[in-house]
C-alpha cells in the first residue's frame, strides 16, 4: 500500500482532531489491515505503513484511553451500586407491591 503526501497530511490532520469511537476503529483497523498485508508480502515493492502513520494511531489510541479508564469507574460504581441493592433485596425481601 503506498501512501501519498496527501494521505499523510490528512493522516496527521485527523490524529489530532476529535474522532468518534467509529473513527478511532476504523483507523487503527485501516492501519492495522496495511500492516498485515505488507507482513504478508514482504517482498513486494510497496511501501509500508510509515512509522509517522503508526505513532499518530498509536497517540489517538492514548487519547481514549483516560476516557476508556473514566468509563471503567463509572462501572465499577454502578456494580457496587446494584450489588448493594441485591444484598438489600436479598435481606430484606422485595419492597411492598412487588410482585
Amino acid at each position: 500500500m503506498e501512501l501519498s503526501s496527501s494521505h499523510h497530511k490528512r493522516t496527521r490532520h485527523e490524529a489530532h482532531a476529535p474522532t468518534s469511537k467509529d473513527g478511532l476503529d476504523r483507523d487503527i483497523n485501516k492501519n492495522a489491515a496495511a500492516v498485515v498485508i505488507e507482513s504478508k508480502s514482504s517482498s513486494s515493492n510497496r511501501a509500508q505503513p510509515s512509522s509517522a502513520d503508526i505513532m499518530d494511531t498509536l497517540q489517538r489510541i492514548l487519547r481514549h484511553q483516560d476516557t476508556i479508564l473514566r468509563s471503567q469507574d463509572t462501572i465499577t460504581i454502578h456494580l457496587a451500586q446494584i450489588n448493594s441493592c441485591l444484598d438489600h433485596l436479598k435481606s430484606h425481601g422485595p419492597p411492598p407491591g412487588y410482585h
